[in-house]
This record gives C-alpha cells, structure tokens and sequence, in this order.
C-alpha cells in the first residue's frame, strides 16, 4: 500500500498479464503490476486465489523512479531537464518534486532541474500546475507533450475547443 496525495492505493499483480518491457528487467519477472485507489473501490469478490510478492521486491525500490503512483507501462525511464523560474527556486529546494531532483544550472532569473523518472501523466500536471513558471527543455518529446497540451488548453479558454 501507498499513501499519494491523501489517498490510499494498493500494488497489485494482474495473473496471466505479462509485464511490459519498458519495466526495468528486474521487476518483469512479478509479471503486470497495476495500481488501485482504495476508495475508489466499489466491489471486491474474494477469491480462493493468492498472490505473494516474493522476498526480493521491494515496492519502495518499484516505485522510486515514479513521480507518484501512476507506473505508465508506455513510458520509458528518462533524463528530464526542467527549467524553473527563479521565483520557484526556494519551493523547489524545500519541497522537491521528485528524489532524483538535482538543480543543474543556476542563473539569476531561473535555475534548470534534472530529473530521473517515468513521466508519467501525474509528473506532467504536476509541471503544469507552476504554469508559466516551468518549461520542460529535455526531452523533445516530453516537451510537445506538453506544448499540445497548452495549446489544448488555451483552446478551452478561447473556445476553440
């Protein structure tokens, strides 16, 4: 079990689901692994069924390349470069988005973040909640993921959309 922004999950294994080979190659072997919110669990029929994860994982080490609870399967491992504004900078040092935060470069109006994760879709709204403070300069792709989405965005607010 896992505790992300006040909400319980749970780690499961999905039997007869094999694992994606975007999982590192030592977790493969548990299988597809899936992640549900406890209160948003609504019926569960207990089977005679069981699962056990063996000794050698450790679901902190699973999760340590995530941002939060979403494991993306379509989402490679990446060197994420994020330039900050200045205005961020004491936040960021206080509150780090992630364990893998290491500020690389440091200039007067704004500092650039290195981050080693899974961008998952809640490490991407959690970028797009500093708004205009926050600018993913690496990966390119990583980059128009979230220029599309701004876009889409701005359409929303012009009626565009």
């Amino acid at each position: 079990m896992k505790c992300n922004k006040r909400r319980w999950y749970v780690l499961c294994h999905v039997p007869g689901k094999e694992a994606d080979d975007n999982i590192p190659e030592h977790f493969r072997k548990f299988g597809r692994l899936t992640v549900y919110a406890l209160d948003r669990i609504i019926n569960l029929d207990v089977t005679d069924k069981h699962f056990t994860f063996p000794d050698d994982f450790d679901p902190e080490v699973f999760f340590a390349n995530y941002f939060g609870v979403c494991i993306g399967y379509d989402v490679p491992l990446q060197r994420i470069l994020v330039k900050m504004d200045a205005s961020q900078r004491s936040y960021l040092k206080t509150l780090p988005l992630h364990s893998s935060q290491c500020e690389v470069e440091t200039h007067e109006d704004y500092s650039i973040y290195e981050y080693k994760l899974y961008p998952t879709i809640d490490f991407l709204r959690a970028l797009l909640s500093f708004g205009g403070d926050a600018e993913v300069i690496a990966p390119q792709e990583l980059r128009d993921i979230m220029a599309n989405e701004v876009e889409y965005m701005n359409g929303l607010y012009n009626g565009e959309c």
